[in-house]
């Protein structure tokens, strides 16, 4: 996403269909690449006495929190800066955000599970 935002909102924008079908297309495939390993990520940071339910708190009320404002303070800042593209822009931040932080997380996948 940090490669593809701003190019993929630049195609969505164009007022042409099948460009914006194509923009969406290609966000929705990063976005399912994604999507598809971080929650296993996410949930084997906790503790797994605690892990489902530590997980499950901290993703629901910070989606409520962000994503349920995400919409507001996309469309504040767009009428701020004008820049129709400022949703791109913060995607690619949180997705250069993401590439930062994951390869700082300790892998452990050959722990054993014994304090289930």
């Amino acid at each position: 996403m940090a490669l593809a935002g701003v190019p993929c909102y630049l195609l969505i924008g164009t007022g042409n269909v099948a460009l914006a079908m194509v923009g969406a297309s290609v966000m929705a495939v990063i976005f399912a690449g994604h999507t598809g390993v971080i929650h296993i990520l996410l949930v084997e940071l906790f503790p797994i006495r605690v892990r489902y339910s530590a997980y499950g708190l901290g993703y629901h009320i910070t989606s409520a929190v962000f994503g349920g404002t995400a919409p507001l303070l996309m469309t504040f800042l767009i009428g701020q800066t004008r820049d129709v593209r400022t949703p791109a822009y913060y995607a690619v931040l949180t997705a250069l955000g993401t590439l930062i932080a994951v390869p700082r997380v300790r892998n452990r996948a050959h722990e054993p599970l014994h304090d289930a």
